[in-house]
């Protein structure tokens, strides 16, 4: 089942359903975020894959963390060799 509704009429539904849920203050929030990220089963499961993973296919590599470069949003850019990145 296929529905044509305009953008006007998608932005006007959401407004009418987010009207309806009640409000949550900065404080419950990040309650709330805090709660998701230690309860969180999925970011536990993840880690220790990825560290059999890399024990299993000896991926583990020597790090001179004096060598720290940068890092993004989950990893830090640290030199090997002065030309190689890690």
């Amino acid at each position: 089942m296929t529905f044509n509704i305009s953008f006007q009429e998608r932005a006007k539904l959401s407004t009418i359903i987010l009207s309806k849920q009640p409000a949550v203050t900065l404080k419950e929030a990040k309650e709330q975020a805090q709660w998701l990220k230690t309860n969180s089963s999925t970011k536990k499961k993840e880690t220790k894959s990825l560290i059999q993973f890399a024990e299993d296919n000896n991926l583990w590599v020597d790090i001179n963390i004096d060598l720290y470069v940068s890092q993004g949003a989950e990893q830090k850019v640290y030199l090997k060799d002065g030309l190689t990145i890690l």
